[in-house]
């Protein structure tokens, strides 16, 4: 006889993706060199959006911002965040983030992503609106399982490593470092400014954006290979003859 368990993680998009530093293809960019054949200022030059991250004029200080953490399986889903400039969570995550987007009124609440096994936080986003519970974004690797999405907007895009940030330690988690948040999860004020500021300060090497042609393709590819398993199958379905019943 033959067990088997599986077991349903409740926090952040889940998918297949693996991310850089578990794949191949992100060997060279862990260790700070571009991606072959990567076009230079490519995320910039097709989205106007992405060349506004990582200003230096960006201006973060503020007394009443909240801060919460974003935790995802795939790197695969930030990057359509960053492109579509949307996020999707659980049923109680959303309820989370909804109900503290109402409570903040003019107040900025601010996202931390970071990919599960990655090591690193990969950037900031603002949240922009209220989620939207009954609409579903069908870029998702597992589109049909996330309902309910909220729009964001991309303030830095940046790897931050766990080890530059990991000194800072969340009273409320046991004092555990800020790296061991769960998806969702609240980050203290004073925390979250600390965060915060290290983003922007950071001098990083590698980033989301430099993988963006990349997964244009790979998104590409997925979405050709989906319009032609659909047509296959109205074919297929079309030139089925009808059973005889007489």
């Amino acid at each position: 006889f033959f067990f088997f368990f599986f077991f349903q993680a409740e926090d952040g998009i889940r998918d297949l993706v693996r991310s850089r530093g578990l794949g191949d293809v992100y060997k060279r960019q862990v260790h700070g060199e571009r991606l072959p054949d990567a076009e230079p200022n490519y995320a910039a030059t097709y989205y106007s959006h992405l060349g506004r991250v990582n200003l230096e004029e960006e201006s973060i200080e503020c007394t009443n911002a909240r801060f919460f953490a974003i935790k995802s399986f795939s790197e695969a889903n930030v990057h359509k965040s960053m492109k579509y400039q949307v996020w999707s969570s659980t049923q109680k995550g959303n309820q989370r983030l909804h109900e503290a987007y109402l409570q903040c009124e003019d107040a900025p609440l601010f996202l931390f992503y970071s990919v599960n096994e990655s090591r690193r936080f990969v950037g900031v986003a603002r949240m922009t609106s209220e989620v939207n519970f009954g609409a579903r974004f069908p870029l998702w690797v597992q589109s049909g399982k996330w309902l309910g999405k909220f729009k964001v907007q991309w303030v830095f895009i940046k790897d931050v490593p766990n080890n530059e940030v990991k000194s800072i330690l969340i009273p409320d988690n046991e004092n555990k470092p800020i790296t061991n948040v769960r998806d969702t999860q609240e980050i203290p004020f004073r925390e979250g400014m600390m965060l915060l500021r290290k983003f922007k300060n950071y001098q990083h090497t590698t980033s989301m954006l430099d993988a963006f042609e990349y997964y244009d393709k790979e998104e590409k590819k997925i979405s050709e290979a989906k319009a032609n398993s659909k047509k296959y199958y109205f074919r297929k379905k079309r030139n089925t003859p009808l059973a005889n019943f007489n």
